[in-house]
This record gives structure tokens, C-alpha cells and sequence, in this order.
């Protein structure tokens, strides 16, 4: 369900409603507080549509990031809710508006054939708001009703009334297969199968946050300790570097030792997490969000200590279970994909720059410290990114926005798919199935394994 829900996230972003559908079931709803309740697949896709058409143009701006999601599974196990916070940073330069939102939801998934799919989507505008003016004065909507908890509170037992009860729109969950009968000791064995792939689960998205946080505070060595003995990660706007003390020496090289003082931090929020776990619950693919609000003295200008918000993405990241402890395998981030100049002109401050026919200049680490890979020798997949090939796009232009798996319900491959580490389709001996870690499924999976 955090999947679906994280991955409904970033179809919206980009307004990719073929992909938004496909995660629905037949019988499908939509409710928006109102604005309005749309049936079926088609009242889908009119629900997106309210959004505009399908596809981002220039200029335009319309981040969904979804925070404190929780699930809880019914009884049967054919049958799920999530509940969380969506935030809107939205904005369109052609009709010169910007503003921000907030929105709770409350969804319903159904298990169908093994595959789980949303049923219900129901949202409640919280708050609607110009950029210019913020929402010190309540906005410009009036707050729907909050929805339902999922449960009673968890150390009280207390449930919590709130005016929008829990109500299935569309019917009941169909019924749960009967499993055929095992013996003491397969089930035993498939008890320990499916709780190493929980645990894994969880263990990547640790490991995952845990890197953000290291490199905010430049924590090298800790930073370090994560990565996998034989893993890579990419330097920004450079290529990759391959094994941890090729990965350290481009740390070093960059940073150097840590300074007591700084003027300002650079924040990596690693949020909204699709995390796809092997069958045999040693390996995962991840992708996660960068939402980086970065503070600092200096407040204008493009500097790394500007004040302000930009996002990017990490498209390709895998983590592997090294002996007994969960590190990263690869690490890669596509960024910016929006940004600022300065908090008071926000994201639609950032003019389009005029084309340039000048090759863009090397980073000071790429000529101090050669990478082992340079991204401007990947070809497509960093063709638009700075550092990589062809001309580097910049917000307000729409950069390339990469997927590592399919449509996860009905397995829809997307325009720009790169399912494995980035590297590795130049240096296959950088792939964790060299070193005996199975592939995690790229697509619709029953029990970590591709069904389409």
C-alpha cells in the first residue's frame, strides 16, 4: 500500500493519468471534499483532469509530496486503508500563479489475483494558498472535515470521532483464497522467507534516511559505513565512483574534513519511498524523493547556501543485506527538477536561461579526482542533466524524470524506465546479481516475484 500510494504520488507530479488509472480497480472512486465524487475509471481519470491534461509544460509546477502515511490491513487480508498528508507546491509561470496546499487522505486498496490496487481514493483540502500571500490569513478555501482515523489511538485504545466516518464508496473486498496445507517445517521455513522481506523492507528505508541524514551533518564516515563494500554511488553532476574507498576518496576530495562552523545547511529529506523487496529478502531496488529546503546567511543567488526549496530525485537506488547488516548498493540522484533564487520570488522567480552553445564546464572533483564513470559517458539516461549529455535543462524547463520499475498493478512501462543501477548497463560487473543478490521485481509482483 505505501507503494501504491507513494507511487500515485509521482504519476500526479508529473500528471501521468494513464498511470494513475492503471492503479485503480474496476468500480473505482474518486471523493474530493468539496469539489466533487467521480465512478469508475473514467471518473478517474476526469478527477486527475482537474489538474489539467495529461503532461507538464514548462513552467509548470505540481509537487505532491505525501507525508505520514499509515496503513492498516483488514482482517482477510484482501482489504487495506492508508491515511497521510499531502503537500501541493504548485505553480504554472505562463498564468503567473504559484501556491502551496495541504490535504489529507484517506484511501482504500483491494487485493485482486494477488495484485493489490486502489479502490477508493478520498481527499480533504485543508488548506489552499498563494504563494505570495502565504496562508497566515487562513488561505483562499474553507477547510474540508478530516477524515476518519485508521484506528483507536494506539496507547489509549481511545477512537477518535471525527465528522467524515469510515464508508466504503464501492462495496466489499473480495474474499481471501483458502492456502493449501504445508508442513510444520515449510511453514517454518516460509515464516522466515516472509519475515526477511518485512525486515527488509523496513531496513531499506532506514538505511535510505539514515544516508540523508549523514551527509546533512557531513557525517563522512558514517556515511561511509553505509554504503556496501562493492556498492557505487554518483557524485553530483560528475559519474560514479565504484567501491566504498573510491567512494570515500571523492568524498574527501570534495569536502575535506569537517568544519566546526558552517553558514548554512542543505537539508536531503528522503521522502516518499517505493521499495521493492527480492523473494528471498537479501535485496531491494528504492526510490525515493529529495525535498531540500536549504537555509543559510546568504538568502539571494543560486549558491549551495541559498536559502530556499529545490527537489530531485533518487531514481535507482538498490540496498543489499552485506553479512548481517543492510547497506546501499548504488546511489544516484537526478536533480534539480525545480528550484529557487530566494524564498521571496520561489519557484516561479527562476527565469528560463536563454540556450547556450557552450560546452558546460568540468567540476572541480572531476579533474581532482576522476570518477570511475563519467556520467557524459551513460548516453541517454543523463542526457538533459547537468554534467551529463546533450544540452542540461534547468527549471523551468522539464527535465527527464526516470522510473526503476513498471506501473505496479497493471505493468505499463514508462516512456524513460531504467530498472537497474544506473552504472550498470555500462559496467554489468557493477550489478548486485555479480555478486549473487537476486534482481527485486521491476513491476507487478505477488510475493517478490514479477507477474507481468
Amino acid at each position: 500500500m505505501r507503494n501504491l500510494q507513494n507511487s500515485f504520488g509521482y504519476y500526479v507530479d508529473r500528471k501521468m493519468w494513464d498511470d494513475v488509472v492503471d492503479l485503480f480497480s474496476d468500480g473505482a472512486r474518486v471523493e474530493i471534499a468539496g469539489v466533487g465524487d467521480y465512478a469508475g475509471k473514467a471518473g478517474v481519470r476526469r478527477a486527475m483532469e482537474l489538474m489539467g491534461p495529461q503532461g507538464l509544460e514548462t513552467g509548470q509546477l505540481n509537487e505532491h509530496l505525501l507525508f505520514q502515511t499509515l496503513v492498516e490491513v483488514r482482517p482477510g487480508g484482501t482489504e487495506a486503508y492508508t491515511r497521510g498528508i499531502e503537500l501541493g507546491m504548485l505553480g504554472d509561470q505562463a498564468k503567473g500563479t504559484a501556491g502551496w496546499s495541504i490535504g489529507i487522505f484517506r484511501n482504500r486498496f483491494v487485493k485482486e489475483g494477488g495484485i493489490w490496487k486502489f479502490r477508493e481514493l478520498r481527499l480533504f483540502p485543508q488548506m489552499k494558498a498563494d504563494y505570495d500571500k502565504g496562508w497566515g490569513q487562513g488561505g483562499t478555501i474553507k477547510p474540508a472535515s478530516a477524515p476518519a482515523f485508521l484506528d483507536a489511538n494506539p496507547v489509549t485504545g481511545r477512537k477518535v470521532a471525527l465528522a467524515a466516518a469510515a464508508r466504503s464508496l464501492t462495496g466489499a473486498a473480495p474474499r481471501a483464497a483458502t492456502a493449501p496445507v504445508a508442513s510444520g517445517a515449510e511453514r517454518l521455513a516460509e515464516a522466515r522467507r516472509r519475515l526477511a522481506r518485512s525486515l527488509g523492507f523496513d531496513a531499506a528505508e532506514n538505511v535510505s534516511s539514515a544516508y540523508g541524514f549523514y551527509i546533512d551533518d557531513f557525517m563522512w564516515d558514517e556515511m561511509g559505513a553505509i554504503i556496501a563494500e562493492k556498492g557505487n554511488k554518483q557524485s553530483p553532476f560528475t559519474g560514479y565512483y565504484l567501491g566504498r574507498e573510491r567512494i570515500m576518496g571523492a568524498v574527501n576530495a570534495t569536502w575535506g574534513a569537517p568544519s566546526p562552523t558552517r553558514p548554512g545547511i542543505s537539508y536531503h529529506w528522503r521522502i516518499q519511498p517505493v521499495i521493492l523487496v527480492s523473494q528471498d529478502g537479501r535485496s531491494a531496488n528504492i526510490r525515493t524523493r529529495l525535498f531540500q529546503p536549504r537555509t543559510g546567511k546568504t538568502v539571494t543567488g543560486d549558491g549551495f547556501y541559498s536559502a530556499g526549496v529545490a527537489s530531485g530525485m533518487y531514481p535507482n537506488e538498490q540496498a543489499v543485506l552485506e553479512g548481517d547488516v543492510w547497506r546501499l548498493w548504488s546511489v544516484t540522484i537526478d536533480e534539480h527538477y525545480f528550484s529557487m533564487a530566494n524564498w521571496k520570488d520561489g519557484w516561479n522567480g527562476v527565469k528560463l536561461k536563454p540556450p547556450s552553445n557552450k560546452p558546460p564546464e568540468p567540476t572541480a572533483l572531476s579533474r581532482k579526482y576522476p570518477p570511475d564513470i563519467f556520467l557524459t559517458e551513460l548516453g541517454r539516461r543523463e542526457d538533459g542533466f547537468r554534467g551529463g549529455t546533450g544540452t542540461a535543462k534547468d527549471w523551468p524547463e522539464i527535465m527527464p524524470m526516470w522510473f526503476n520499475y513498471r506501473n505496479l498493478v497493471s505493468g505499463r512501462t514508462p516512456e524513460l524506465y531504467w530498472p537497474d543501477c544506473v552504472p550498470c548497463e555500462k559496467l554489468p560487473s557493477a550489478r548486485m546479481t555479480s555478486f549473487g543478490y537476486q534482481m527485486p521485481p521491476t513491476g507487478p509482483s505477488v510475493d517478490g516475484v514479477v507477474v507481468k
